[in-house]
């Protein structure tokens, strides 16, 4: 009787702990959702939410207390099975936050590489049309400033595909790219200059 008591005190205890891990997961998912400054942040603070959804649907705290009850009636092998309920409950709960995360950073990224994809075409456009006005110009000079600003379209790209692990490659060859426009100013600036001389 004395252990059961025992048993009974220590699944209060996890129906206690159960209730606050779920009120603190609510409030920080909150937190996180409120204060978020990236995707991830907001990835991160709906799994939370999420996965304290589970436990209150699945009914967590109740499985415990149920599992309390019966280990007090000595109920041990429907105290067993409520155990092992409130154990699959964590484990989906597990489950969900790591999928929910995964599926998030996947969509975030999916974005990310649309979005580069498509300022990286337009780039290639303005270089195209900048070697087209290259060929035909009279004066390098103004052409230099034009470049300048292609220089500065190409590095902002570069840093926003070091925004991700999954596109820092991607940044080496829009540093590349960049250097070589700064080059090419360096270079029609002197011509520019040999020219006026």
């Amino acid at each position: 009787k004395k252990q059961l008591d025992g048993l009974s005190k220590q699944q209060d205890r996890l129906a206690k702990q159960a209730q606050d891990l779920i009120r603190q997961m609510k409030s920080t998912a909150e937190t996180i959702q409120n204060n978020a400054k990236n995707p991830r942040e907001k990835a991160t603070a709906h799994a939370l939410s999420e996965a304290a959804a589970t436990a209150q649907r699945e009914g967590l705290q109740q499985q415990m207390k149920k599992a309390s009850s019966d280990a007090k009636e000595n109920k041990l092998a429907s105290a067993s099975q409520q155990q092992s309920q409130a154990s699959q409950t964590l484990k989906q709960m597990m489950k969900q936050m790591q999928t929910g995360q995964q599926e998030k950073q996947q969509a975030m990224l999916r974005r990310l590489l649309v979005k580069l994809e498509a300022s990286i075409q337009k780039l290639i456009e303005q270089q195209k049309a900048h070697l087209a006005r290259v060929e035909e110009a009279k004066q390098l000079l103004p052409l230099a400033e034009s470049l300048v600003l292609l220089r500065r379209n190409t590095m902002s790209i570069s840093i926003e595909a070091q925004s991700s692990d999954k596109t820092a490659a991607l940044a080496k060859y829009l540093d590349s790219a960049a250097n070589n426009q700064a080059a090419a100013i360096v270079h029609l600036r002197s011509d520019a200059q040999q020219k006026d001389e």
